[in-house]
């Protein structure tokens, strides 16, 4: 019951927030826009959009070979799609990140939910360092007065430090050692050692540091995908903007978007990215026709991983 509340609460956020977006809009003006788009940069877009799939899939199998589970890329393709599909029909990532777990459990759950886990922590790293040069550049060289500037420049430094603290206690065998003799005494529920298991996974990163590192750089190449994807999306209803906006403000609207009081994200997406940009000139009417040509891209390849659940191998791999 509690489940099916929480449901019904987020559906009704996501309705207001997008009912709060288009009253305040032209929406003839924004269909006029959408009618009137450039295939080109449409293409670019959908092209930018399924690039960030293959180099997403690629660090992840890259931190699964760190820890000796080996499956083929084609496999962890289509558990991708599949988690992307999950993404959109459950709040937050956590829907499609159980799905990679499931479909790479065997023949180790706890490694393979350790390194979705650690996956996810690369990404978030990789975010706030992306977001925190684009700053410090955008800053310093090009847009001295956009909004923001100062304070996006300290959350980026905080962002990335903290979670960079983070990871290296996560992986050092000091601090694993330390934490263990605690947690081993919890026994409820055998809690100690489920701890131990999923934690006593993370310290073997740290044997493999050009795993880390390349990790680390194709979570760059992450945000810089997803950038492009919007930024392309702005050129196809003929609104050029500098794309460094898009390179300071993407990553923070993904970061919102993981709040889970939608469903992935919708509503949180488009409402940040309408009041953000509008910041730097955009009119609501094409913030909102740029949000809606990447919530396509977002849906076209969902779709895909709908398509492919129903007959993808049920916690196999075929490396």
């Amino acid at each position: 019951m509690k489940n099916i509340i929480s449901s019904l609460v987020k559906i009704v956020v996501a309705i207001v927030i997008i009912y709060l977006l288009l009253r305040k809009m032209n929406l003839a003006d924004t269909w006029g826009l959408l009618k009137r788009v450039d295939l080109v940069w449409i293409f670019l877009s959908l092209s930018s959009f399924f690039l960030f799939v293959i180099i997403s899939v690629i660090r992840w199998k890259v931190l699964l070979d760190a820890r000796g589970l080996t499956f083929s890329s084609g496999y962890l393709l289509r558990v991708y799609f599949v988690s992307l599909f999950f993404n959109n029909l459950l709040p937050t990532a956590i829907g499609g990140d159980v799905m990679r777990v499931f479909y790479t459990r065997n023949p180790d759950l706890s490694g393979a939910l350790a390194v979705c886990f650690f996956d996810r922590v690369i990404g978030f790293i990789g975010l706030f360092f992306f977001a925190l040069l684009a700053t410090l550049a955008s800053f310093l060289f090009w847009l001295r007065g956009f909004p923001y500037g100062r304070e996006a420049i300290l959350l980026n430094l905080f962002g990335f430090l903290l979670l960079s603290g983070f990871t290296y206690a996560l992986i050092s065998e000091k601090t694993f050692n330390l934490f263990r003799r605690f947690w081993l005494k919890l026994k409820f529920f055998s809690l100690g050692k489920r701890l131990d298991s999923f934690f006593g996974k993370l310290p073997g990163f740290s044997s493999n540091p050009k795993a880390l590192v390349f990790s680390f750089t194709l979570s760059l190449v992450v945000q810089l995908l997803l950038s492009l994807v919007w930024y392309f999306g702005g050129l196809a209803i003929k609104r050029p903007l500098s794309p460094f906006y898009y390179f300071l403000y993407i990553p923070l609207i993904n970061v919102l978007t993981m709040v889970p009081i939608t469903f992935g994200g919708l509503g949180v997406r488009e409402g940040s990215f309408v009041y953000l940009f509008g910041k730097v000139g955009l009119r609501k009417e094409e913030a909102m026709g740029i949000s809606l040509i990447f919530l396509l891209m977002n849906y076209l390849h969902s779709l895909i991983g709908g398509l492919i659940f129903i007959g993808i191998k049920r916690g196999g791999k075929d490396a």
